[in-house]
């Protein structure tokens, strides 16, 4: 299913359900493949905003072809991403690529087969060297990979494990920690989510906007004012496996908050009680071990097929922290 809540800079998103889009101000090389009957896109595969104009759009079009377009992205990430074969085709997986862009020229991108990335958040660096085999290759790969503001950062394996620091997103931060306790330290911590999205250019300094899509179809998260219609409208139009979406609009920010980029929160079907989330039905029963730091703040879950070690796992924690 093609569910997507993409966040640029202020005043710019791309939301999309599988029978509708809703976006605002893309950039010119964006607007011109949805435009009127000439638009050439069927549904986005990965687009990914960053700074300085700079973006990243992976599609399907209306030949069943994917392609990809990119503007003023890394020269690093440019090899990657249209690197092509001595056939001239393009080596990269286009329908399985994810893409992040974030804050000072960071970056990560992968096909399922094969990453690049740059600048990344300390935390996040070591635990990716964590997972990296003697050939120096990954040993994992990822299905959701996110940059955040403040070197905040989410990532999902396809194992459902992962890493994160989303302490700049206290509501996901959260939620995230009610995932966790959940789980236990039965492995398969992320199985209930199918994807997490963070606004990596959020003007307000303590608290970003995010969404979260679950195993359910339900989404929940914060954005801006301005894009609460059109976020609703997509929330409205993916068939849900629980319940109806609902949502709570005119919730700003608090006196402590920036006034002048208020927010709303949106809810439809995930229901935080008491600080835990309670996520109907929630499966845990992934293969492998699992833990996570006793703060959200460089939380760190190995999925590994090992016995865990806590040791390890409160140094990286301490690492992070200091």
């Amino acid at each position: 299913m093609s569910v997507t809540y993409t966040f640029g800079p202020p005043g710019t998103w791309f939301f999309e359900s599988p029978s509708m889009w809703r976006m605002r101000n893309l950039p010119p090389g964006l607007n011109q493949l949805f435009a009127g009957p000439s638009c050439e896109v069927a549904h986005s595969v990965e687009l990914a905003f960053g700074e300085n104009g700079s973006y990243v759009f992976a599609y399907k079009n209306k030949n069943g072809m994917n392609s990809i377009t990119a503007n003023n992205i890394p020269p690093s990430l440019h090899a990657f991403l249209f690197a092509k074969s001595p056939q001239g085709r393009l080596i990269r997986d286009i329908a399985n690529l994810e893409v992040t862009l974030g804050p000072n020229g960071s970056y990560f991108a992968t096909d399922l087969k094969s990453s690049a990335w740059a600048n990344l958040p300390v935390e996040m660096e070591r635990y990716l060297q964590s997972i990296r085999n003697a050939q120096g290759q990954l040993t994992q790969s990822f299905r959701c990979v996110q940059l955040g503001i403040n070197g905040n950062y989410m990532a999902i394996t396809m194992q459902h494990g992962g890493c994160w620091d989303v302490s700049s997103y206290p509501a996901l931060d959260q939620l995230l920690t009610g995932v966790k306790l959940a789980a236990g330290n039965q492995g398969g911590m992320f199985k209930s989510i199918k994807y997490v999205w963070l606004d990596s250019h959020d003007t307000r300094p303590q608290e970003g906007h995010w969404m979260v899509f679950d195993s359910s179809n339900n989404s929940q998260g914060e954005v801006p004012d301005d894009a609460l219609q059109d976020c609703e409208a997509i929330m409205n139009s993916i068939p849900t496996l629980v319940t109806t979406p609902t949502s709570t609009s005119n919730v700003g920010p608090s006196p402590s908050q920036n006034p002048g980029s208020p927010s709303s929160v949106l809810n439809s079907g995930m229901q935080l009680t008491n600080g835990v989330a309670n996520l109907a039905n929630i499966a845990n029963g992934g293969s492998g071990s699992g833990g996570g730091a006793d703060s959200g703040v460089g939380g760190v879950f190995y999925d590994q097929l090992q016995q865990f070690d806590w040791s390890s796992l409160q140094a990286v924690a301490l690492a992070a922290i200091q």
